[in-house]
């Protein structure tokens, strides 16, 4: 597993939106999402929701599940550092 993957907003506007050389504007029209929860999915500002990863996935093709799993990837590191920074702050105090 990677030690921080990147966001999968992030992979999603480079290799979905951008590739298609969309607007988020129009991809939101594409996917048929609002399109400030999209650019804050992009922005890394919020995550891919199942709702989403569905949109993506009848939009652009691919699977829901790939989308989800991503997130969940990305989530589970970042929860990995906080706990990795907290343990050595604990350390470092005691």
């Amino acid at each position: 597993m990677l030690k921080n993957p990147a966001r999968p907003g992030e992979l999603l506007w480079e290799a979905v939106i951008e590739d298609r050389h969309l607007t988020i504007e129009s991809a939101a029209v594409v996917l048929g999402v609002d399109e400030a929860e999209l650019r804050a999915c992009c922005e890394g500002q919020a995550p891919v929701t199942a709702a989403l990863a569905e949109a993506i996935a009848a939009g652009f093709g691919g699977g829901a599940d790939l989308w989800l799993r991503l997130q969940q990837s990305y989530d589970r590191a970042q929860a990995r550092l906080a706990t990795q920074e907290e343990a050595g702050a604990r350390l470092a105090a005691s």
